[in-house]
């Protein structure tokens, strides 16, 4: 359950004294989770789930390699001053007012959301578009007392606390989910053995049918003259008199010296399948009792999730690891994003597919290098201090070192072509400008990548 009203009203105090503070940063590090930066401070907003939630955190989540539309709809409206945070009455939702917005935030289960208003009216949410807010759903208050209390003195002590109650309740979510994820996976493994040990049996019982074929061949070959080419089926008596006549059915499409060699050839079979069905019986067995004795044991158990794991296949355990994106994303001290290629497929993909029509282009002047993005929103202004962060951030991917200078040449995203036929990644620019650059790691050190 997501945070409660006493909860809520334990954490708006001290969120308030950030009201009067300048918003100077905006993330959206998952579908369901943004962070306001005021200077040093940052405000975390769940809207959504088990955990949905809002207090102070020390530090901000790294952003996703493709960020959402709702971040940039934030950024947007940066240098907004926070007038007032109120929490509606007998309700979970909180609204933060701004100078020029309000942002709705609800915390309520599955029907709750985050809202940008604009003069009242919803213009994009946290999820997608959004046409209008939905009434609250009728529901009984309920008066249960806050889960974590603070731990620590002002000016944040309810919100570290809570921050710290909610991080350990995400752990043991995603703890849990990865125990589900691979014991079902283990529950996958034991259903396969167990669909092995049923084919097994079935061989074994085909096998028990060998000799009566061997038996049916032999008295075939001692009556095989006797056979009719076209026949179905031909009575047989054993010359021997040991065993009463049978009946044994014919392929009538065959010659008799063939259905003959069919009739050893399935008993060759069975015999074989036989003797391998009775050594991986076995074995399949042994292995069918470990994998059970794992499952209960890491149902038990998380720290018995490894023992399990060994038993499956690869791609069947523990959620995979998502690949590193092909560039890596620097944030500026105001929020400002610079994406730097890691390889000539990252320079690509962030030229010529990820690049909008308002984004700056960077690269090492008449050198090899990485190409740099520099994400602009519609109608803001390339800044010099973005600029000359960029700068660095460019000098830094070349690996130059601390006072080493070049030059560095930057221009629109529209007026970057590629070269066609060019496979090394070079393009070329029109309407270039060219800054000059000297290496400084106090410049660069409020810039932060995400090396993802």
């Amino acid at each position: 359950m997501g945070m409660s009203i006493a909860e809520i009203d334990l954490v708006l105090p001290e969120i308030a004294g950030l009201v009067g503070r300048r918003l100077d940063g905006a993330w959206q590090p998952g579908r369901d989770r943004v962070v306001l930066g005021f200077g040093t401070d940052h405000l975390l907003l769940v809207p959504r789930g088990d955990h949905a939630r809002v207090h102070h955190v020390t530090a901000r989540p790294p952003n996703p390699a493709r960020p959402y539309s709702f971040q940039g709809a934030l950024r947007a409206r940066l240098g907004a001053t926070l007038r007032g945070v109120l929490r509606l009455p007998d309700e979970r939702a909180v609204d933060l007012i701004f100078s020029s917005f309000n942002l709705h935030l609800r915390l309520t289960g599955r029907s709750g959301g985050l809202w940008l208003l604009c003069d009242g009216q919803p213009v994009a949410a946290h999820d997608g578009p959004v046409t209008k807010l939905s009434p609250f759903a009728r529901h009984l208050s309920r008066p249960d007392p806050p889960r974590f209390a603070p731990a620590s003195p002002a000016p944040w002590g309810a919100n570290h606390a809570a921050e710290e109650w909610f991080a350990e309740r995400e752990v043991e979510l995603r703890l849990r989910q990865v125990q589900t994820g691979v014991v079902a996976g283990g529950r996958r493994a034991l259903a396969r053995l167990q669909r092995r040990l049923e084919r097994l049996e079935a061989d074994l019982l085909r096998g028990s049918k060998a000799p009566a074929l061997r038996e049916d061949g032999d008295l075939l070959a001692a009556n095989l003259h006797q056979v009719r080419r076209g026949a179905q089926s031909i009575f047989v008596s054993d010359p021997t008199g040991e065993t009463p006549g049978r009946t044994i059915g014919l392929d009538p499409r065959r010659a008799p010296g063939a259905n003959l060699d069919a009739l050893y050839a399935q008993a060759r079979r069975f015999e074989r399948a036989s003797t391998l069905a009775g050594a991986r019986k076995a074995e399949t067995s042994l292995q069918a009792a470990a994998l059970q004795a794992a499952i209960a044991a890491a149902e038990a158990d998380p720290s018995a999730l490894s023992a399990l794991e060994g038993f499956l296949p690869a791609g069947h355990g523990r959620p995979e690891v998502p690949a590193r994106a092909p560039w890596v994303r620097w944030v500026g001290p105001r929020g400002q994003e610079v994406l730097v290629g890691r390889s000539e497929l990252g320079n690509r993909q962030l030229t010529f597919q990820l690049a909008r029509r308002t984004d700056w282009w960077m690269h090492l002047r008449n050198a090899p290098g990485a190409h740099l993005l520099i994400r602009m929103a519609k109608g803001q202004t390339l800044t010099l201090e973005t600029l000359l962060g960029a700068g660095q951030i460019a000098l830094h991917a070349a690996r130059l070192g601390a006072g080493a200078s070049a030059e560095v040449t930057y221009a629109r995203i529209r007026d970057v072509r590629p070269i066609p036929g060019e496979r090394s990644g070079r393009v070329s620019v029109r309407a270039e400008k060219v800054l000059w650059v000297t290496m400084d790691p106090v410049a660069l050190a409020c810039w932060a990548a995400d090396q993802r």
